[in-house]
Order: C-alpha cells, then sequence, then structure tokens
C-alpha cells in the first residue's frame, strides 16, 4: 500500500492480543514516523465517489449527508462491509483483517452497566444502544434493496454494528479533507495523546510558499525526510525546527534547574519559557496572528526574563541582547 515506517514494527502483538505499533529507534522531537498516502486511506470522499456505491449513497441523502448526525460513521460503515466482504480481493483486506474486535461500553450486560452506580453513565449508555439500534435497522433496510452490492452476511446485525464500532473508535477527521480510515496509523494513540498528523503535497511542500494556503508554520517545522528522495533533502523537508536550541531550552525543563533557582528565588521569580506552538492539527493564520498581538511591555519583561538563560544555554544573544525574533527562534 505504499506506508513508509522506517523507525517502526507493525503489526507488532501484546498482552491479550493487543495489535498495535512497536518502535524499534528513537524518534526524534518534531520527526514524522509514518507516512500514509493518500491511497490508502478509506475516506468518505472515496466511498462516494466509488463506482459501486455512488448510487447507493447519491439515492439515500437523509442517510449519508448532513443534516443526519451520524452520516460519516453511516458512510465508512457501509464502505468498510462492501470492502470487507470481497475478502482478499480487497486491497485493503490486509488492514481489514487486523482489526480486533471492539464491543461498545452500552451492549455489556445491563447488570455491568448497572454497576457503576452512575445514573447519568447508565443512561446514557441505555440511550446510546437505542440510537445504534435505530441506526441499524434504517442501514440495514436500504442495504437490502441492494443486493448486487451487499451480502446477506453484510447486512446481519452483528456484522454492521461491529464495522459500525471500528469506524467509531479508530476513524480520522480533524484536518483531513473527509473523514477517514487510515490503516496502521489507527494502531496509535491519536486522540488522548500528543499525536499530531498533516496532510502533505510533495509537490507543493516543495514550493514551501507561504502565501499560499498549504503552508502553515507547524507543518514546516517537521522532518519529513523519508518520503523524500536524496536529491530534495532541503531544510524545508528536513523541518525548520532548531534541534539545537530545543535542547539547551530543556535545561529549563529539568528538576536540577528548577532546584537551583528555587534556593534563591521564590517560585513566581523563576523565568519560564513559553512555547506559542500548539500541537494541534488546524493550526492557521489566526493562531499565529495571536501570538503577533503581544505587547511591547509584555515582550520587554520576557525578553530579561530569559536573557540570562539563554546565555547559560549557550545560545548567542549577539552585542544587542535578545530581539523579539531571536526568542521565536529559540522556542
Amino acid at each position: 500500500m505504499g506506508i513508509l515506517y522506517p523507525k517502526l514494527e507493525y503489526p507488532a502483538f501484546f498482552d491479550g492480543g493487543l495489535v498495535g505499533v512497536r518502535v524499534t529507534e528513537d524518534i526524534q522531537h518534531r520527526e514524522a514516523f509514518l507516512f500514509v498516502p493518500y491511497s490508502a486511506m478509506m475516506s468518505i470522499d472515496d466511498a462516494k465517489s466509488h463506482p459501486a456505491l455512488k448510487d447507493f449513497y447519491g439515492n439515500h441523502p437523509n442517510l449519508f449527508e448532513k443534516p443526519s448526525l451520524d452520516w460519516e460513521q453511516s458512510t465508512l460503515t457501509c464502505y468498510l462491509l462492501y470492502e470487507k466482504q470481497k475478502g482478499a480481493e480487497s486491497k485493503f483486506a490486509a488492514y481489514l483483517d487486523l482489526m480486533p474486535e471492539v464491543t461498545f461500553f452500552c451492549d455489556s450486560p445491563i447488570e455491568v452497566i448497572q454497576s457503576t452506580f452512575d445514573p447519568q453513565l447508565v443512561g446514557e449508555c441505555l440511550g446510546y444502544k437505542q440510537e445504534l439500534e435505530e441506526t441499524y435497522k434504517k442501514i440495514s433496510k436500504i442495504m437490502k434493496i441492494y443486493p448486487e452490492i451487499f451480502t446477506e452476511a453484510s447486512c446481519e446485525k452483528k456484522t454492521f454494528l461491529s464495522m459500525y464500532a471500528q469506524v467509531c473508535t479508530r476513524c480520522f477527521g480533524w484536518g483531513l479533507p473527509s473523514t477517514s480510515m487510515i490503516p496502521m496509523a489507527d494502531a496509535l494513540n491519536h486522540s488522548d495523546a500528543n499525536i499530531t498528523n498533516e496532510l502533505i503535497s510533495k509537490a507543493k511542500h516543495l514550493e514551501a510558499d507561504e502565501d499560499s494556503g498549504y503552508f502553515t508554520k507547524i507543518k514546516y517545522m517537521n522532518d519529513y525526510s523519508p518520503m523524500f528522495s536524496a536529491d530534495e533533502q532541503t531544510p524545508d523537508v528536513k523541518g525548520r525546527f532548531s534541534h539545537k536550541n530545543f535542547e539547551a531550552n530543556k535545561i529549563y525543563e529539568s528538576a536540577a534547574m528548577f532546584k537551583e533557582l528555587s534556593a534563591t528565588r521564590q517560585i513566581w521569580q523563576i523565568p519560564y519559557l513559553r512555547d506559542p506552538f500548539h500541537e494541534d492539527n488546524d493550526t492557521d493564520e489566526e493562531d499565529e496572528e495571536e501570538d503577533d498581538e503581544e505587547s511591547d511591555e509584555e515582550t520587554e519583561e520576557f525578553k530579561a526574563q530569559v536573557q540570562v538563560f539563554l546565555k547559560k544555554a549557550d545560545y548567542d544573544v549577539g552585542d544587542h541582547g535578545v530581539k523579539k525574533s531571536d526568542l521565536r527562534k529559540v522556542l
């Protein structure tokens, strides 16, 4: 499928049969470590343009378009069911076969749900279980109208809800053109862990046009070397991020530095470095403009606080001290 993962082992099997990814080498800060081509993703756009499925989706906009609340999950569920029933003939066969069994908590025995002794949680579970039942009834009813597309097995309740659960627990949406299932990437923690994904165009990336909608400051901080050829290894590909300054700034996060400063100062007198780059998936010019709205007074105070620490970190502050642009390079 063209997926690149130079420092990872996949699939990796863990206790209890859990399937995931194992790191085989150290991964540096801001080093991209997994590259999934768009052709390997299962997106809503692909589903709706699929020759065998586009009429199925198009004939039922009440289920597969807004304002239906679960139209994205329903669209991808049917796409996965269609590919799953093709078996080895599907290019996604290996990915679909590796999917673990997923069971919603609301499908647990009622005594298990009630044992939480949380009336609100019990109510939410029972309500969501009813929503799933209604979704299955609506979707399976129209699936059965298209026997040339969906087999009887795909229309079974257990099969449908199992695939629906895969979509709900594994899909990506934020920062992508359309909600998608991304092979291998969904074996990583991508919600409650500090994992960021970017959509990269090789041609646009090499252009590095800062006035284009493609360009963001965060995107060009990262190292995407493995997906580019040896002749394309420019600073824009390797990342504009300064590892030297990053290592120097780590001093201020150490317990040793805090202990040294706290011996002679109050905690509110101890300077800190503020990182204006947020690890999210939709950083845009609005975020960058907010950073540029700092008052001169705040900037001067900030400069005074970090001046001595930059010198300790062996960062060249020059003859004229620290400038605002220098601080952004450090941060």
